[in-house]
């Protein structure tokens, strides 16, 4: 998930590949592009410190709590996700404190419309993704006694029997723009391909309702090392923008029979999405080399 207010950027997962868990989170401050806290752990499944793990992507509680040896090293992370189907939100709770930082974060985020697909990776391979961008979203954001208004969240839930060696791209911005509308996009690559190499979980949201893109919608990745030109040539007024990188949280994992090579940078996106200007909204791309 993620999570922006005025002044911060929040990412947050928990990847959950049953002999293995990694929860994570970093806060970024905005107005100085920097990387505030970064939070990230591997356990073997099972972990006494995976207290529940939800079912569905709009059902039951995702909860993590620190273990005893961080909690020697001062380290006190408490993470709860629940999502409500009746009520259609998804309330996230987070709590860390360590020697130097104190990250609270308490938002209850509205369901809209999602974009939910069932894709088979092979005959005997199902995935499932449910994903939201820009949904509404109440609460608080306090980063060191510094607190502000949640403003935006968005969504990525994905159960899947991936491809022993799987890799993507992946780019996804939320905002609010000055005259109150909600926009967001989540695209990929690689990984949700039609024949025609067309990511078939790609999305664009308008106050919390899915654009139907259009079928033969070809994206173009150009990623340099500071920044990506990510823009579809024949639709130019749906999506054209650039990702300006400011910093980036990377994984690099080699033990033989698993691997993640994982980078995902942090920035601004400058441009067109949806027939409307943006500009320096915040957002990250990603991509990742997996071998589960």
């Amino acid at each position: 998930m993620s999570f922006s207010s005025e002044h911060y950027f929040v990412g947050l997962a928990v990847a959950n590949l049953n002999y293995l868990t990694n929860p994570f989170f970093y806060v970024v401050d905005t107005r100085t592009g920097k990387k505030v806290v970064e939070y990230s752990t591997l356990s073997p499944f099972p972990t006494p410190q995976l207290k529940s793990f939800s079912a569905t992507s709009i059902t039951g509680c995702t909860e993590w709590q620190s273990g005893t040896l961080e909690s020697l090293r001062g380290i006190n992370f408490r993470l709860s996700m629940c999502g409500d189907a009746q009520l259609n939100t998804v309330i996230v709770l987070l709590d860390y404190v360590d020697g130097h930082d104190d990250i609270k974060i308490h938002v209850t985020c509205s369901l809209g419309e999602a974009l939910a697909l069932l894709y088979p990776i092979s005959a005997s391979r199902p995935a499932y993704t449910h994903k939201e961008v820009a949904m509404k979203t109440t609460g608080t954001i306090s980063v060191n006694k510094n607190q502000e208004a949640a403003l935006v969240s968005g969504i990525d839930w994905t159960y899947s029997l991936a491809k022993r060696v799987t890799i993507w791209k992946w780019c996804f911005l939320q905002t609010i723009l000055d005259d109150g509308t909600y926009l967001g996009i989540n695209l990929s690559d690689d990984v949700y391909n039609d024949a025609n190499g067309i990511s078939q979980e790609n999305g664009i949201w308008v106050d919390h309702k899915v654009i139907d893109l259009p079928a033969d919608m070809k994206i173009v990745w150009e990623m340099g090392h500071t920044q990506w030109n990510v823009y579809a040539p024949s639709y130019p007024s749906l999506l054209n923008v650039t990702f300006t990188i400011h910093g980036s949280r990377e994984e690099h994992v080699n033990l033989g029979i698993i691997a993640s090579d994982f980078v995902q940078p942090f920035g601004t996106f400058t441009g067109i999405v949806a027939g409307r200007e943006i500009s320096n909204v915040y957002g990250v791309v990603e991509q990742h080399y997996a071998k589960w």
